[in-house]
Parts: C-alpha cells; sequence; structure tokens
C-alpha cells in the first residue's frame, strides 16, 4: 500500500514538474523580445569610442581588443564570438574600406558620416 502511495505521489510530482517547468518557459518565451527589437547600443558605443580614439580607421582586431579590454588584462583570448559581436556592431556605425595585410585580412573600417 505505501509502495502505491508512493509511486502516485512520484507521479503527481514528475507531472507538476513538467507543466511547471513548460508554463515558465512560455512565459519566458512570449515575454522575449524579438531579435530585430534588441538595440545593440553599448557594443555600437564601444565600437564608436574605439574607432574614435584609433583616428577614425582601425581594423576589426583593433576595435575587439580596446572593445574587450577587461578580458584582455585577464589573460583570456578572445574567440570568435567575441568578433562576432564586434562585426556586428561594426556593420551598424562603420563602412569597410577595404583589407588589411598580414594574417587573416581583417577588414578595415570608418566611421559612417553622421546625417545631422
Amino acid at each position: 500500500m505505501a509502495l502505491r502511495v508512493a509511486r502516485g505521489l512520484f507521479r503527481l510530482w514528475l507531472v507538476l514538474s513538467v507543466l511547471w517547468i513548460g508554463w515558465e518557459g512560455y512565459t519566458t518565451w512570449q515575454n522575449f523580445p524579438d531579435e530585430s527589437d534588441v538595440p545593440y547600443v553599448d557594443g555600437q558605443k564601444a565600437a564608436r569610442r574605439a574607432l574614435w580614439a584609433l583616428g577614425g580607421t582601425a581594423t576589426t582586431t583593433q576595435v575587439a581588443q580596446r572593445g574587450y579590454v577587461r578580458k584582455i588584462v585577464r589573460s583570456e583570448r578572445l574567440n570568435s564570438d567575441d568578433y562576432w559581436y564586434v562585426r556586428r556592431a561594426l556593420a551598424e556605425i562603420a563602412v569597410p574600406i577595404g583589407r588589411a595585410g598580414g594574417r587573416g585580412r581583417p577588414i578595415i573600417w570608418r566611421l559612417k558620416l553622421s546625417k545631422k
């Protein structure tokens, strides 16, 4: 008898936990913003500052090194996602003007002219 009660309680717990996790996922998914609505302002600000500090033109690597200073100070390598985020921010605020020579041939970027 006790085993049946325990098994029934376990099944009840299992069903309720699945329902609870499903509901949490559903409500989170409903409140999650679309990718087009998310402003990448922080990355764009960092990229704009880096380009300005480097004289208006810079490679993707130079901007990434200035944007991820904390990672570099902690002696961590920048991974491909970091460079992808930098390229994505630069695509919004800068114009690619060519490719540099050397290993990997990074893209050279120049700030877009402001529309005033």
